[in-house]
C-alpha cells in the first residue's frame, strides 16, 4: 500500500469504510496494508479486508465520500431470514 493510502484514517468515531458512528462499546478494526482502521461492524470489517487484500486499498484514497451503510436485515419483514 502506498503510504498516501495508510496515511487515509477515517473522522474520530466515524466507520473507515462506511462512514457510520463507531459503537463505543465494541471497538472493531479492519487490517488493511498493515494499519488497523476503526469500522463499525464486522461486515464493513470483512468488505475493507477483502478490498485491501485484493490489492484495491486505493479506492479509499479516490472515493469522494465514505459509502452508505447497508440496510439492516429485519425476520419480521423478510421471512425467508426466520431461524
Amino acid at each position: 500500500m502506498s503510504s498516501r493510502a495508510a496515511a487515509h484514517t477515517s473522522p474520530s468515531g466515524t466507520c473507515f469504510h462506511c462512514g457510520d458512528k463507531i459503537p463505543v462499546a465494541s471497538p472493531i478494526y479492519a487490517r488493511i496494508g498493515g494499519a488497523g482502521q476503526p469500522v463499525c461492524c464486522i461486515g464493513c470489517q470483512a468488505v475493507a479486508e477483502a478490498i485491501g487484500g485484493a490489492g484495491l486499498e486505493a479506492y479509499y484514497e479516490r472515493r469522494a465520500n465514505p459509502g452508505r451503510p447497508g440496510a439492516r436485515a429485519n425476520a419480521a419483514e423478510d421471512p425467508d431470514l426466520a431461524v
